[in-house]
This record gives structure tokens, sequence and C-alpha cells, in this order.
């Protein structure tokens, strides 16, 4: 919980909570965060369930919780693999994990800039 309220304090911050997270962090991040980049709405999730076909169970996830609203970027991790795919337009996005990813040698993190109309995502590896 230190580092959360050291990010909340610190700097604009977006973050949701996890599987794993104790009940300090669960009462103060949301379940699902929503906010807006430019022209680009954004909604991230932690993810749930089997790494299988979790980029699809995500996006369903969300569309239930805001069926109303249309995300350009969902990003979510859990599975603790980097992917990059698209559902009906909308672009969903998981970093993969600093700690390690699943079945590699290397952790990651993603970067995301967004400069008028123009989408930038990359990955970046962390050797362990």
């Amino acid at each position: 919980m230190d580092a959360v309220k050291i990010l909340m304090e610190k700097a604009d911050f977006f973050g949701v909570c996890g599987n794993m997270d104790d009940d300090d962090v669960r009462k103060a991040l949301p379940e699902i965060e929503i906010f807006d980049v430019g022209k680009y709405s954004i909604a991230i999730t932690h993810g749930l369930g089997s790494p299988y076909s979790i980029d699809e169970r995500v996006y369903a996830f969300i569309r239930e919780k805001h069926p109303d609203k249309k995300f350009d970027l969902i990003f979510y991790g859990h599975s603790h693999i980097p992917s990059d795919t698209s559902i009906e337009g909308t672009r969903l996005l998981n970093p993969g994990a600093l700690s390690g990813n699943i079945g590699e040698k290397f952790g990651s993190f993603g970067i995301l800039s967004v400069d008028g109309d123009t989408i930038d995502w990359k990955i970046e590896k962390i050797l362990q």
C-alpha cells in the first residue's frame, strides 16, 4: 500500500486492484479505471482467469460493466504475457510483468505515447 500512496501523492495516477492485492489496496483502488487521453477513451483493469483467451474475457468484462461506452484502448495484466490485440475496434494492451513473463527469461513494461491522432505503443524488455 505504501507504493500506491507514494504514486497517488506524486503524480496523476491511474491504477486498479488485482487478484493478489491485500484489502488495503482493494479499498484504495477500483476494479476498473476510466479516463481520456486526448481524444482517446481508455479503460484499465487487472484481468481475470486463465491466460488463454484473456483478451476476449477482459473485453467482455469491460463491456458488461460499461455497456454504453466505447473504448479505444483497454489495458490489462494478470497473465504476465505481453499482448497487443484488437476486438471490435478496441485495442487491448497487456504490458506483461516487470517481475518476469510466463515462459520467458525477461520481464517487460509498456510505454504509451499519444500525440494528436497518433498512438505509439511499445513493450520494453528487461532481462532477468
